[in-house]
């Protein structure tokens, strides 16, 4: 990974470089081809029209020789042509003279582009003055024609205009001969700057190969060569970690047959200590059930002697009284470890739709007296949940334990205030129990759901501490859970939130 990390911080370092280098070359191939391709456009078009100027200029001499033609034939005649052959050859000459200032005056002409060079408007100024003498000598032939024919005037017309022409002739050759040596100059001249336009690109790519495609290469090639190894050394760390895979495989089956035996070794000792509970609670159960039998014997037995006694010593009715509250005591703890082993055996009662109001209404029957006695004051409120699909008998004892609890442990400076409501919260229904009771100190809160756990402050209030103890387990069979918050000197609050 270090490796791969320098080398493309390598390669952000050369990037700014390369780039300044190669674009700049770049745009000046891309210019100069454009340039190229620019002249060479303009060459041909300039071409074309020094093959047009050329063509023209030899036309030029065509027509002069047309002229020569034409008077000769209408000498032949002898002067009895047709009007068509003059008018033909009026036309000839002004067509030949409009030609002839095209060419000289060839910037002003539309259809002629370019301007003649100073040999060439030389060479026109020499010629200008044959051109008129031969325009003259035509016309003026057609005149004599037209009139009363002198022959002495037309053979005088005649010799001036063939003289003219020849002269004329040799001037337009050399004019021709101008306009070609110029396009071909200016053919070299194109030939030559296009070359030296060519000559710097082949250096321009010449200079990116070497400066920035060679070095690139040379980069890149280190680049495939580092690569190479690092793909060797990465296969072989490839090798290791399949080796590794390969232990951690047999490993992990022999950690996994040690967990099988372990497991199977676990499942056999939570057998054991299932039936050992199972016979535990049967032995709980039978005891308290066995044992109700004598202990009723041996209060009546008890009475009996406190009958006898009473006659001949009536001083031991505080010792029968205390007999009789230990043997009361005595039924109470059988009754609670019956209803304890009942409930550790139970997962869930049968399920119903259970009314708050109705439940609590029946706790309060049983209770009565010591509602009575305490002057006990219970609210409820269930607008929000007035029912629930629950167990009756266990929602029953969850009320009966936490209530008669709130009015056992009420505070001497207060009547005792309980107050029951049933709520909403997420999914969950919530059933709250809070009082206005003496309260528990914070460590002494995980210990009140304790089986046979009873507070110090509280060991002159009747009960045997296994009341909380089999409400806990009632809800966590359910699949609830249940929270208590306490002060001291304040009250609790029990929250119990049903699945």
């Amino acid at each position: 990974m270090r490796f791969f990390g320098s080398f493309f911080e390598k390669i952000k370092t050369c990037t700014p470089t390369l780039t300044k280098l190669y674009i700049p070359a770049l745009l000046i191939i891309i210019l100069l081809s454009i340039v190229s391709q620019m002249i060479v456009q303009y060459e041909l078009k300039s071409q074309l029209h020094d093959s047009y100027v050329i063509n023209l200029a030899g036309r030029q001499r065509m027509l002069s020789q047309n002229i020569v033609k034409q008077v000769l034939l209408l000498v032949q005649q002898g002067g009895e042509g047709d009007s068509e052959s003059k008018a033909a050859l009026v036309s000839t000459v002004e067509h030949w003279v409009d030609v002839h200032e095209r060419l000289k005056q060839r910037k002003h002409s539309e259809a002629l582009e370019g301007d003649n060079s100073e040999v060439v408007d030389s060479l026109f100024t020499q010629v200008d003055p044959y051109v008129y003498e031969i325009q003259f000598n035509a016309l003026a032939m057609v005149a004599e024609f037209d009139g009363d024919g002198d022959q002495e005037n037309i053979r005088s017309y005649l010799s001036e205009l063939i003289n003219h022409e020849g002269v004329f002739f040799s001037f337009m050759d050399e004019i021709v001969d101008q306009y070609d040596l110029e396009a071909r100059a200016r053919v070299s001249s194109t030939e030559r700057l296009v070359f030296a336009l060519f000559v710097i690109i082949v250096l321009t790519v010449l200079f990116e190969g070497l400066l920035i495609f060679r070095p690139a290469s040379i980069q890149i090639n280190k680049f495939i060569k580092r690569l190479n190894r690092a793909k060797q050394k990465l296969q072989a760390s490839y090798e290791q970690i399949e080796e590794a895979q390969e232990q951690l495989v047999k490993a992990n089956q022999t950690l996994e047959d040690k967990i099988r035996e372990r497991t199977q070794e676990l499942k056999e000792k939570n057998d054991l200590l299932r039936r050992t509970n199972a016979d535990l609670d049967n032995f709980v159960y039978v005891a308290s059930h066995d044992l109700r039998a004598p202990i009723g014997n041996i209060d009546g037995l008890v009475k009996v002697l406190e009958l006898r006694a009473s006659e001949d010593n009536p001083g031991d009715s505080e010792l029968f009284e205390m007999i009789h509250q230990s043997i009361a005591k005595l039924r109470l703890t059988l009754s609670d470890l019956s209803d304890t082993g009942r409930i550790r055996n139970e997962v869930q009662g049968l399920s119903e739709f259970v009314s708050f109001s109705e439940v609590l209404d029946d706790v309060k029957v049983n209770i009565k007296d010591l509602i009575i006695e305490n002057k006990a004051i219970i609210k409820e409120n269930f607008e929000q949940v007035p029912e629930i699909k629950f167990s009756r008998k266990n929602l029953r004892s969850i009320l009966y334990n936490l209530i008669s609890n709130a009015i056992k442990y009420h505070s001497p400076q207060r009547p005792p205030v309980v107050e029951v409501i049933s709520r909403k919260e997420g999914e969950a229904t919530v059933l709250q129990v809070s009082d206005n009771g003496m309260g528990m100190k914070q460590k002494d809160v995980d210990q009140v759901f304790a089986m046979y756990s009873r507070l110090q402050e509280s060991e002159h209030i009747e009960g045997t501490g296994v009341g909380m103890a089999m409400v806990k387990k009632i809800v966590e069979n359910a699949g609830g859970k249940i929270h208590v918050q306490s002060e001291e000197g304040k009250g609790s609050v029990f929250s119990i939130f049903f699945k």
